[in-house]
């Protein structure tokens, strides 16, 4: 008999075809007399889960909770000798007990608890494994776990963790296909994994499978698909796909996030001036923190969402509301277990201190947030920041030395690391840097800090005192393409560099540049520039102007 949706149908016992109809909108706080007529009428396993799953779907999780414990308890259905035949009803209540435990145990923030929720989540599919290990959702329960821990594992060998449990939800995925080539959650387990190990092109894939095979498969699939084609460099597709799910849940978060997210990397047309440009970006800017804002406050999960407030501390940030930034940021921090979401709310309060310069607050939060996430390189940026504001030279290179692994085309990177060989006493190491930072850089973005440290490096020793002229000179020029002066410092250093040249009229022109970007008046035509003698090597002279006798 089909019974609609909304109805628990227990069928009476010893009739062929008679049914007790019960309301699952009026289901009542206490259970104990709907489970009274289930036991009575020994109802079929099926029931239980479904009556179970009622409560669970109204948010009714203490009622859910007393359902699936009685049921599965010593005196309950599930170990009555009328019931052993039905392992497929025994195993769907245990494997949904157990992916319980597993949700509490990724929600749980204390690793104690954690740990014990999943212990007993291991303990049911271990049971349902003993009435049948040829089940495909339970091996998908067992790889969801594995997948649980991998979000949150944490400890010196969390990279190794994490790799390890990855391979283990993949074999628990793949043991689930074995069973049925057709489990779609098996199928969608499968697809993360290969999405967590970067594996794009094969995770979208198996996610057009999962379309191909139920092309009415809920939003939350087309996400998957969506962050493939993001990943995957393919903007125009991805921001569709969100759409389309937007279109399926109009409130999804994640959804809305990620079109903002593509809002804001958006590109304006190269054909475009500076000025149309740079509007372009601030209405981006504006339309996709609408989005975030719509986001948050479309209810709890919005306001509870750590992505979500993560954007909003990192554009509070922007606007200099610190104080903000902070709030929305450890909020996000207490409201995940997720340790690159944690991550990413440390690195905002990080940011926050770092503009106060409050450097001290600012370093505990950077090494929190790479201690959670090691391979998150803004954070070892910023990291490596602080640890040169406090002349930690060997910590900051090796922060600089891991972005460069990653990214050794980073220009931000490799000009922090060459700059703190310099400070830190080794000229060679600083010079090695700053040359493959100017033979590999190809979007000119060479500044005039590179081509005067470059300068600095080369001016003690008379061979290579030209070569420190000549990236003075290229300072001067990066300066004038950016409309700004040469300030009096740089002038007066290829002065000197002149002037130990004997190249004296360009020397005191140069002095005469520096004096006059000092605000100092310039000698009378009568006036005499007076030097000293030519200076040591390693000496900067000074340039001194007298007034010439009458």
């Amino acid at each position: 008999k089909n019974m609609a949706s909304d109805i628990l149908a227990v069928p009476i016992h010893g009739t062929a075809d008679e049914y007790l109809e019960l309301p699952k909108e009026s289901l009542p706080d206490d259970p104990t007399d709907i489970m009274q007529i289930l036991a009575s009428e020994l109802a079929p396993l099926k029931l239980w889960l479904e009556l179970a799953v009622s409560y669970y779907q109204q948010n009714r999780i203490e009622q859910f909770v007393t359902v699936m414990e009685t049921s599965t308890g010593e005196d309950g259905p599930f170990f009555q000798d009328y019931y052993k035949p039905d392992r497929d009803g025994r195993i769907a209540l245990l494997n949904c007990l157990a992916a319980y435990h597993t949700q509490l145990a990724a929600r749980n923030k204390k690793t104690e608890r954690k740990n014990h929720h999943f212990s007993i989540a291991t303990e049911h599919y271990q049971k349902s494994d003993k009435i049948d290990s040829n089940v495909a959702l339970t091996w998908c329960g067992k790889g969801l776990i594995h997948m649980a821990k991998f979000s949150t594992a944490g400890g010196k060998t969390r990279q190794q963790d994490q790799i390890d449990h990855l391979e283990k939800a993949s074999d628990m995925f793949g043991n689930a296909l074995a069973c049925d080539a057709a489990c779609i959650p098996a199928l969608l387990g499968k697809a993360a994994v290969l999405f967590n190990k970067r594996n794009y092109s094969q995770a979208l894939e198996v996610y057009k499978q999962v379309m191909h095979l139920n092309p009415a498969s809920p939003p939350e699939v087309r996400l998957g698909l969506a962050h493939c084609y993001s990943a995957l460099g393919k903007p125009a597709r991805a921001q569709k796909a969100f759409e389309r799910v937007l279109q399926l849940s109009k409130n999804n978060v994640e959804a809305t996030v990620a079109l903002a997210i593509i809002t804001l990397n958006s590109e304006p047309d190269k054909n475009k001036s500076a000025l149309e440009k740079e509007r372009f970006r601030q209405e981006n800017i504006q339309k996709a923190m609408r989005m975030i804002w719509s986001a948050f406050q479309s209810g709890d999960e919005g306001r509870g969402n750590a992505m979500v407030l993560n954007h909003i501390a990192n554009h509070c940030i922007f606007r200099n509301e610190l104080e903000k930034a902070e709030e929305k940021a450890k909020e996000a921090y207490f409201s995940t277990g997720v340790r690159r979401m944690r991550a990413e709310s440390c690195y905002h309060i990080a940011r926050a201190h770092h503009i106060r310069e409050q450097f001290e607050q600012a370093q505990k939060y950077y090494d929190h947030a790479t201690f959670l996430w090691p391979e998150y390189l803004l954070a070892q940026y910023g990291l490596g920041q602080c640890h040169v504001h406090a002349r930690k030279w060997s910590e900051a290179i090796a922060c600089f030395d891991k972005i460069l692994k990653v990214q050794p085309g980073s220009y931000e990177a490799r000009k922090m690391l060459a700059c703190v060989y310099a400070r830190s006493g080794d000229p060679s190491k600083a010079q090695e840097h700053y040359k493959r930072l100017v033979d590999t850089e190809q979007d000119h973005r060479i500044d005039e800090e590179v081509w005067a440290e470059m300068a600095a490096l080369c001016e003690s020793s008379p061979a290579t005192m030209p070569k420190a002229l000549e990236y003075y000179t290229r300072a001067r020029e990066a300066l004038r393409k950016k409309g700004l002066p040469a300030p009096p410092e740089l002038l007066n250093n290829m002065a000197a560099l002149q002037h130990r040249l004997d190249n004296l009229p360009a020397a005191r022109g140069l002095y005469e540049e520096a004096l006059t970007a000092l605000g100092c008046p310039k000698p009378e035509e009568s006036g005499e520039l007076v030097l000293p003698a030519r200076p040591a090597d390693g000496e900067a002279p000074s340039a001194e102007y007298t007034a010439a006798p009458a």
